[in-house]
């Protein structure tokens, strides 16, 4: 079978899929290795919902894992295709529509607005991984799940003013999803800003800075820093601090015997004998001069 980026491209137009003044559809599909023979981009706005199975969704050039409860945003310009290994079969829910169809919501879906960039019909956003990762592939939770079903269930059964609702539903589908990826987003600057700290620690060690100085260098409040260092290393930025200026003198007075305790003590940022003693041995079971010996 042929690699899925050097297939044929095939452009899917919303005729095959609705003809009325409803520009709206979701469905259920199975795949396998022999189900797509092309890759494809389309004239609508796509959002998969990975029921079953295991694969990787192929936007790109670019294959991203495929499992059970992924959704995955896709723009019209992305060309797409599954590579689905040959004893391997993936079920999926697809869910198609133009963003006319909830443009009485524009005004309520208006935040966060890197992911709303996927709706602009000239504008396919970057296609970065990190940032289509952020942004628009996501682990459906259990109410998005429930929504999705919902949704399928209200289009096949075609009730009474079924589109009103199916127009609601999807604006509360790209509104969830929309908030998941700022959490991530969020997420992602903590991290970003737990590492700089982090970095700052390793190279400033034996400077006096308190972690209201640090706050303020990095751009956030103390607060907040406190908040994703302690989530992402498990310690305070006193600890890592202190972490870090007891290792390095750990290696000075293992490696280097031409410095006394005393001067490794003040060399490495402690400003009290006697305090560091009783850190030092705290640490490593030992007084620093035990390593000498």
């Amino acid at each position: 079978m042929s690699s899925p980026i050097d297939l044929p491209i095939v452009r899917l137009t919303a005729s095959q899929f609705w003809k009325d003044d409803f520009p709206f559809s979701i469905f259920t599909i199975r795949h396998n290795s022999e189900s797509y023979p092309h890759q494809y981009c389309r004239n609508f706005w796509k959002i998969i919902y990975v029921i079953a199975g295991h694969g990787a969704e192929v936007i790109d050039g670019v294959a991203y894992d495929l499992q059970p409860d992924t959704l995955f945003v896709i723009h019209p310009d992305d060309v797409t295709s599954f590579s689905i290994a040959p004893s391997d079969c993936i079920e999926i829910c697809n869910i198609i529509f133009l963003p006319e169809l909830i443009a009485f919501g524009t005004d309520l879906l208006d935040k966060p607005a890197d992911f709303l960039q996927i709706l602009q019909p000239d504008a396919k956003p970057a296609a970065q991984r990190e940032l289509r990762e952020r942004l628009y592939i996501q682990k459906a939770d259990s109410s998005t799940a429930a929504l999705i079903r919902a949704m399928l269930k209200e289009f096949n059964q075609a009730k009474t003013n079924y589109q009103a609702v199916l127009r609601l539903q999807l604006l509360e589908l790209l509104c969830l999803i929309a908030r998941q990826s700022d959490q991530k987003s969020h997420r992602g600057h903590g991290k970003a800003i737990a590492d700089q700290a982090a970095q700052f620690i390793r190279e400033h060690f034996r400077d006096d800075i308190s972690g209201d100085a640090l706050a303020n260098r990095l751009g956030v409040s103390r607060q907040y820093l406190s908040r994703v260092f302690n989530r992402h290393y498990h310690c305070s930025l006193g600890e890592a601090m202190r972490n870090q200026r007891l290792g390095v003198a750990r290696q000075l007075i293992i490696h280097d015997q031409s410095l006394t305790i005393s001067e490794i003590c003040y060399a490495c940022g402690f400003n009290d004998l006697s305090f560091f003693y009783r850190l030092f041995k705290a640490a490593y079971g030992c007084h620093p001069g035990a390593l000498r010996k």
